[in-house]
């Protein structure tokens, strides 16, 4: 729960400032060059992107940052950050308890 608790505040702070920038550099030259930009202008995409960062021992604020992007609803993002926490710090014990 304080993980989740953790990532919502930094949502917060990024879900009006980031989406401006992020508008910004997607319609850079440099990004349509690489032909990525239909991709990363979908919603469920970016979504599941950052779900499965927030899943992995990457620090969330990645994640959170992907996720902001989209203006998720606060609701559906906190469901979505308490599974992948709960599933990553799952993964992570199970890896430590095959080792000892």
């Amino acid at each position: 729960l304080g993980s989740m608790f953790g990532d919502l505040t930094i949502y917060r702070l990024l879900r009006n400032d980031l989406h401006k920038e992020v508008r910004r550099v997607a319609s850079s030259k440099f990004v349509r060059r690489l032909g990525v930009t239909p991709l990363i202008r979908e919603p469920w995409f970016r979504d599941v992107v950052g779900a499965l960062i927030l899943a992995s021992p990457v620090p969330d604020e990645i994640a959170i940052a992907i996720m902001a992007i989209t203006k998720i609803q606060t609701a559906s993002f906190i469901l979505v950050t308490f599974i992948a926490d709960v599933l990553g710090i799952y993964a992570l014990v199970s890896a430590a308890s095959l080792i000892y």
